[in-house]
């Protein structure tokens, strides 16, 4: 009934606006753990730390590939409720939180989950993921603009390109292992993987660096 007579006074007041914050949450930062197998089967566990915007809010929606199904979520190493249908109903993914949250609050949920047809094979050994937005479980996509911390682990014979600053390489029991951190915030974070062939340029004009890779 409140809303219904706020949103009655915006249309007489002609203040109603489609730029309204309609957030419940802001995101901070996400860290993500990802391992994409053999047959391109996708496990990770997600890390998303925010704040919250209104007062009150326990349901938290995120935009998640129906294919990807959630296992648990917890914070502070507690398991909390979610809410996911079907894949072929109501996919949506909504994460209860134990009590109404505080506006400027700091909170923390890791999500774990896992599934399939979440990368497209491009050809010539190349993969990508077509669903920069919604391979984890994200939150005001392309609204929010957060810090991400990338774990990777590919079968060993690709080499694996995502967003920021990659921070170092390795190989870990026949997987090519790689973490990739960005020093601004993003928008989204999308990542390809496959036979690539590396090159350097050194633009030593402006001393900056390229990184160039192909299948």
């Amino acid at each position: 009934i409140w809303y219904l007579g706020h949103l009655a006074r915006e249309i007489k007041d002609r203040t109603a606006s489609s730029d309204e914050n309609k957030r419940t949450v802001e995101v901070e930062s996400y860290r993500i753990d990802t391992a994409v197998g053999h047959n391109d089967h996708l496990t990770a566990v997600a890390t998303v730390r925010f704040h919250a915007v209104t007062r009150g809010d326990r349901v938290i929606r995120f935009s998640l590939l129906p294919s990807l199904r959630v296992a648990r979520v917890s914070s502070s190493s507690r398991e909390i409720a979610f809410v996911q249908e079907d894949r072929k109903e109501d996919s949506s993914f909504y994460v209860v939180m134990p009590a109404p949250m505080e506006p400027g609050a700091a909170y923390a949920v890791t999500i774990e989950y896992h599934g399939d047809r979440v990368l497209r094979n491009e050809g010539g050994g190349n993969f990508a993921v077509g669903a920069r937005e919604s391979w984890y479980p994200n939150v005001n996509a392309f609204r929010d603009h957060a810090h991400y911390d990338l774990i990777f682990r590919v079968p060993k014979q690709y080499t694996l390109v995502g967003v920021g600053k990659l921070e170092k390489r390795w190989m870990e029991e026949g997987y090519a292992c790689s973490q990739w951190v960005s020093p601004a915030p993003l928008a989204v974070a999308g990542f390809n993987y496959g036979d690539f062939k590396e090159r350097d340029v050194q633009d030593a004009q402006l001393d900056f660096t390229i990184e160039g890779y192909a299948a």
